[in-house]
């Protein structure tokens, strides 16, 4: 009994240790999962601060080509989402717009309303082009789809014919063991009654 226990504990022992290992991953993944935005590219050197404020600390430094993930905005920052932290970044150094007033001492791009504008047409034509694949991909799936049913409903006619035909064999073959049968056995009939007949005949003239 006491054997019993001790497995029963170690069980339930185990299950909780892989429990508190598998559940902060689900958390994670399941977070993470629930984030949604768009990438964009930066057109102006920047940096990304902790809060929405120019004057707040800044985490990482920008420069021109790097992208980042906006989930949401904030006044004249975009919120973006970078190794599990949330970041501002000022509009201007995505959108290529002009810099606030609040907004001093720092160094824009001269060319980033049309590196924006530029970055803004190939996101646009990039996103046209994975439309037309997503649709060209769902015409295939549907040709795919009625393909594999046209062949499942051959299948299936096929092997209905085939044991329609096995039993229709069967039934003929059936049939002329039994035309076989009682042949043999009105045969043997005829035979017996003939024999009956010549011994009466045999007596009757004895």
């Amino acid at each position: 009994m006491n054997m019993y226990i001790y497995k029963i504990k170690k069980i339930i022992s185990v299950v909780m240790t892989v429990y508190s290992l598998l559940a902060p991953i689900s958390l994670y993944i399941s977070s993470y999962a629930s984030i949604s935005g768009e990438v964009n590219m930066i057109v102006s050197p920047t940096s990304a601060y902790r809060e929405p404020s120019m004057d707040a600390e800044k985490i990482r430094d920008l420069n021109i080509g790097d992208t980042v993930f906006v989930t949401g905005e904030d006044g004249d920052f975009y919120v973006i989402y970078f190794k599990d932290t949330t970041q501002y970044v000022p509009k201007y150094a995505i959108d290529g717009t002009d810099v606030p007033d609040s907004a001093t001492g720092v160094s824009v791009n001269p060319n980033a309303a049309s590196l924006a504008s530029s970055a803004k047409k190939a996101k646009e034509e990039s996103n046209k082009a994975l439309h037309e694949e997503f649709k060209e991909q769902e015409a295939y799936n549907e040709i795919l789809e009625d393909t594999l049913e046209q062949k499942s409903k051959t299948k299936r006619n096929t092997i209905i014919w085939i044991t329609v035909m096995v039993v229709l064999c069967m039934c003929m073959i059936g049939v002329s063991v039994m035309t076989a049968f009682s042949s043999k056995n009105a045969d043997e009939s005829t035979s017996e009654q003939g024999s009956t007949k010549e011994e009466k005949t045999k007596e009757d003239k004895s």
